[in-house]
């Protein structure tokens, strides 16, 4: 009896709560309602840890809690790494009503794709529903720039050269960070340096970063 208890306390609410979970929605009506497409809008929800906030217009605390939790779910990094099914943690749920609420608004084209981009809203007791830019703490051309390195990784990693991306890095790394500067002449000589590890290994630095990324090479 102790077993089938202890089973019916811990295994038995999970596939119940998967294939028929009410509170907000659930995978199976999800997928059934959007299907497998391209390009998918995945909409997280804060879990209890939010409950504990102050006001964060008044409250400077509460304010940087808000924004530590926000700009790590939203790292450019953890989200090419990771499927919408992956980011939930102990922090942050999905919400599956919503993300069927997405894509029908997508549908109907009421709402561009695009719009749905790292969009961060909360929602305040005497404001009501903000909208939070990711933008003002980050230029946009940074983001730009991140997004360029992680499309030339994923090239790389197809070819199997992984450890040719690393390796990349690091020679960046180690030059930009020599005494003196990282000035022009650097600069030349770091990219010499690339050029001939890419070499060594058959590929052409520059072509390869066009066609991944679609602009010529910086570093």
């Amino acid at each position: 009896m102790f077993i089938d208890f202890m089973l019916f306390v811990f295994v038995w609410p999970w596939p119940v709560e998967f294939a028929l979970g009410r509170s907000h929605g659930n995978p199976t009506r999800w997928r059934l309602n959007v299907g497998f497409r391209n390009k998918e809008i995945y909409v997280r929800r804060s879990r209890d840890w939010d409950l504990m906030l102050r006001d964060i217009f008044k409250d400077e605390n509460a304010k940087k809690i808000l924004l530590a939790y926000t700009q790590e779910a939203t790292s450019p990094l953890l989200q090419e790494q990771k499927t919408g099914y992956l980011l939930m943690n102990s922090k942050w749920d999905l919400d599956w009503n919503l993300m069927i609420l997405a894509h029908k608004l997508v549908d109907k084209k009421e709402i561009a794709l695009e719009a749905f981009k790292n969009v961060i809203l909360v929602f305040h007791h005497d404001y009501g529903w903000i909208c939070h830019d990711l933008k003002m703490g980050i230029a946009a051309e940074e983001e730009d720039r991140r997004r360029q390195i992680f499309a030339f990784r994923d090239v790389l990693t197809a070819m199997g050269k992984e450890n040719l991306f690393y390796r990349w890095i690091e020679v960046v790394q180690f030059e930009s960070t020599q005494p003196g500067g990282f000035g022009p002449e650097k600069q030349e000589a770091a990219a010499k340096k690339i050029r001939e590890m890419f070499e060594a290994e058959n590929i052409n630095f520059d072509e390869l970063w066009k066609e991944a990324v679609g602009t010529n090479p910086g570093i």
